[in-house]
């Protein structure tokens, strides 16, 4: 981004061009004048005018075309060595900040992270499930300790319980709690990741 900033400067540094086109524009202007002026007198039967005299008018309209011409492609060429100074510029900062492998190394972290996080949750559920097979063996239980086998594969036994762990709206959550701290302002879609 600077390099598109200082590539602008430059431009507004050497009037962008806008000083040298507006004089080419006056000479112009001018020597059509001038031409035009020749050709009025012309008609109007002015025996002041001679032939040398247009063809020296015609000849400065045509220089200050040319000159005009002239300075409108040196400041596109300069424009466009900008412009390309500028893509050189951020392509050697794509090369350099947005290599892969940091990249490649965190989504490999995050992997082991997610693995052994869902693991946790599935040794946990069994563990549950190990439970809930071993009282349902005991048959019925004394009213001091009152079974309730909660929705979601959950265990209550008196006043301690256990539920299975989510992982995956677990996950979810951590990673939309992500989102929204590094893209506060909805720059990216959690549902689509496409947009």
């Amino acid at each position: 981004m600077n390099e598109i900033r200082r590539a602008q400067e430059n431009l507004d540094e050497n009037g962008g061009g806008l000083k040298m086109e507006t004089q080419s524009t006056n000479e112009v202007e001018a020597a059509q004048g001038r031409v035009d002026e020749l050709h009025a007198r012309m008609i109007r039967g002015d025996v002041g005018v001679t032939a040398a005299g247009l063809a020296t008018a015609e000849s400065e309209l045509r220089f200050a075309v040319a000159k005009r011409e002239a300075g409108e492609r040196a400041e596109l060429e300069r424009a466009e060595a900008e412009k390309q100074k500028s893509v050189k510029a951020l392509r050697k900062r794509l090369a350099t900040e947005f290599k892969p492998e940091p990249m490649a190394a965190l989504e490999e972290k995050v992997a082991e992270a997610v693995e052994n996080y869902v693991r946790a949750c599935s040794e946990r559920r069994a563990a549950l499930g190990d439970i809930r097979e071993a009282l349902a063996d005991l048959g019925p239980l004394p009213d001091t300790a009152p079974l309730d086998y909660a929705a979601r594969a959950g265990v209550r036994i008196g006043d301690t319980e256990a539920m299975p762990e989510r992982p995956q709206s677990v996950l979810s959550r951590i990673v939309r709690e992500a989102y929204t701290k590094f893209f506060p302002r909805g720059g990216y879609s959690f549902d689509n990741p496409r947009d």
